[in-house]
């Protein structure tokens, strides 16, 4: 079922309770009222017979006299007694025996039963009940009398019984039109408030169909749908930048690996071809291919290390990691690839951070090879920490002031370094490892000649606070 159906749905649901509720409410008022006036009206007749007096006046051999003190007329005859109405309305006195002493002319002969003669026993008591008498639909008051008598007052009800049916099936056809109209509705408001759903459904598939995710979803239909479109809009956004930035990835390492391809083919094929080469010429020709295999495997390498992003798999092997220990193992590795050029390692009460440590330590060694390529043979490199700050300082050349902007571009060589081996990532690994653990790097002219590369991570600690 579609959504549009269940909102429907939903609205007749809550539009038929709604309805049976008020019904159910409105009905029981109605018979509440009805019944209530019917029972006040025979409880007022009943009481209002005095069944002492009516007895004596319609039983020839009663002396009247003996039920009261009645003021006599100037004929000398007793005043009637107030009675009920005749008619319709039954009317009758009965004894403790449950003998009708008195009952009204043409009216119907009420039921008695036991509670009606434990009134007339006790002189007391009033109720009112249901009853069917004949086949119509009863409500008879009772009230004990002194003297042993009940009165007993009845009144078909069948035009409240009517009155009730017809208020039923009129609520019950108004509840039939709610929930219709309710459901029109529903569907209706579903459809107008759906309609921004299913334009940004619609937008989905196109972007999905044409795998294009620079296509705009629509950003409207309220606060929170509107701020659904922004979040697509948004995640649309980093897609299109990462596969702008996976095709500029690919460019550029086919770019760069086509040199070293070349070169590899083109002495490959010379020692195929069979010429005839001196042992010299030969060896350097291995020596060469050698070289540039180490060159296309650190390429390959930095090729990887670039495109890692960070991600859940990153964030959960984050651990603490001693800026001390990583600086040592990676100055140690970079003496045996540094030839004479020294590099130093100065320690200043070393820090702890979070992240990972290869990372942190590849980042730290391609520092350490960029500042050993660029010193002179007898040159000094010095690694210093400081808490978790990591600075790098060489006695090279140094670097102008228009090339430090460009430094950890992608593959870009500043133009005294093209001759020389490098595939112009390494910088590049260093900004990203760096940012992927929330630092800061810089790179500078070093005061006392050469270049000076600064690290900056946050500490275990400051990121247990944040």
């Amino acid at each position: 079922m579609t959504l549009r159906n269940r909102l429907a749905l939903a609205a007749a649901g809550a539009a038929a309770l709604a309805v049976t509720g008020v019904a159910v409410l409105g009905i029981g008022f109605a018979r509440y009222e009805l019944r209530s006036q019917v029972d006040q009206s025979l409880r007022r007749q009943a009481q209002n017979v005095d069944a002492t007096q009516v007895v004596a006046q319609r039983t020839p051999s009663h002396d009247v006299r003996d039920v009261g003190d009645h003021t006599n007329h100037a004929d000398g005859e007793q005043p009637p007694a107030p009675a009920p109405d005749g008619g319709t309305t039954g009317y009758q006195i009965v004894d403790a025996s449950g003998n009708v002493i008195v009952g009204n002319d043409g009216g119907t002969l009420l039921p008695v039963d036991a509670t009606d003669l434990e009134f007339a026993r006790a002189g007391t008591g009033t109720r009112l009940r249901d009853a069917t008498v004949e086949g119509v639909h009863y409500r008879i008051a009772t009230v004990g009398e002194q003297g042993g008598y009940a009165v007993l007052v009845g009144r078909p009800i069948d035009d409240v019984d009517r009155t009730l049916d017809e208020l039923t099936i009129g609520f019950i056809v108004l509840a039939l039109v709610g929930v219709c109209v309710a459901a029109l509705l529903g569907r209706l408001v579903a459809r107008r408030a759906l309609g921004p759903v299913t334009l940004l459904s619609a937008a989905a598939r196109d972007v999905a169909a044409k795998q294009d995710p620079s296509l705009p979803v629509p950003e409207s239909g309220g606060a929170e749908l509107e701020q659904l479109g922004r979040s697509i809009n948004s995640m649309l956004s980093s897609l299109t930048e990462l596969r702008e930035h996976e095709r500029r990835l690919i460019d550029d390492a086919a770019h760069e690996l086509r040199t070293p391809l070349t070169s590899l083919r083109t002495n490959i094929e010379l020692l195929a071809s069979g010429r005839s080469l001196s042992d010299d010429d030969r060896r350097d020709l291995l020596i060469d291919l050698q070289a540039q295999t180490h060159e296309f495997s650190d390429l390959v390498g930095d090729l990887d290390a670039l495109a890692r992003r960070a991600s859940t798999d990153q964030a959960a092997e984050a651990q603490p990691v001693r800026l001390d220990e990583v600086v040592a193992n990676a100055a140690r590795r970079a003496r045996r690839r540094g030839g004479p050029v020294r590099i130093v390692v100065r320690n200043g009460d070393p820090g702890t951070v979070i992240g990972d440590a290869p990372m942190i330590e590849r980042a730290i060694m391609n520092v350490l090879d960029n500042a050993v390529k660029w010193s002179p043979p007898d040159g000094l490199v010095v690694v210093e920490v400081r808490g978790t700050v990591i600075t790098v300082t060489d006695d090279g050349c140094g670097i102008g002031a228009d090339e430090a902007p460009h430094v950890f571009d992608r593959f870009w060589r500043a133009p005294t370094a093209r001759s020389m081996p490098g595939s112009g990532l390494g910088l590049s690994i260093v900004r990203r490892v760096v940012d992927d653990h929330h630092g800061d790097v810089t790179i500078d002219a070093n005061p006392t000649g050469g270049t000076r590369v600064r690290i900056e991570l946050p500490s275990a600690g400051a990121l247990a606070i944040g």
